[in-house]
């Protein structure tokens, strides 16, 4: 008898995983952690706060802060531990790999392959092309879901700022959605404030 319910039981695998992470992300030492990202994000950015609601795993490829000047600057890395207790990542450099920062829980973001929260005019880090640094560009067209939906392989179109070529245009470079992250939610009021200079 105990089978036959189970058999006809359907289990919506996504609806189950929610539940628990939102168990999970609101009790326990972590609730510090999520309750700390959400009142950091500005509100409009759900899918931002819905993806900083847990630390990035060991072997996660990840935008990390390091402080190269006063400002930092952002690199890509990988995450080689995170310590709950204490809320700081050992991230490795992705170009130096022989390179590990010890970072706060602030100063890493994870990575995303989507680009629906982005639009034509945002300010954003990316990725410059064969690079693993993150520079300050423009997105220059509203990305569009790709063909292929099961691929994942979002692109996104920007004008790096100080990027001009040989006759003094700034072309537009794709960029992965993944190497992408909105200004807003990754540089403080200070960092903005230098703009104005």
């Amino acid at each position: 008898m105990v089978a036959k319910v189970f058999d006809v039981t359907m289990v919506l695998e996504q609806e189950v995983v929610n539940a628990v992470a939102d168990k999970r992300c609101y009790s326990g030492a972590d609730s510090n952690v999520s309750k700390k990202k959400l009142a950091m994000s500005n509100g409009n950015n759900s899918h931002r706060e819905n993806l900083d609601r847990e630390p990035a795993s060991p072997g996660e490829q990840v935008a990390a802060k390091v402080k190269s000047n006063e400002d930092g600057s952002w690199i890509l890395g990988n995450v080689l531990e995170y310590n709950p207790s204490t809320m700081r990542y050992l991230v490795q450099d992705e170009d130096e790999v022989s390179r590990v920062i010890q970072l706060s829980y602030d100063d890493v973001r994870r990575l995303d392959d989507s680009s629906a929260n982005l639009r034509r005019g945002d300010s954003v880090l990316a990725v410059f092309p064969e690079t693993t640094s993150f520079y300050r560009a423009v997105v220059v067209k509203t990305p569009k879901m790709p063909n292929n939906v099961s691929s994942g392989n979002w692109e996104v179109i920007v004008k790096f700022e100080d990027d001009e070529d040989e006759q003094g245009r700034n072309p537009a470079r794709r960029v992965p959605a993944r190497f992408v992250l909105r200004r807003s939610d990754v540089e403080d009021s200070n960092d903005e404030s230098d703009d104005e200079d």
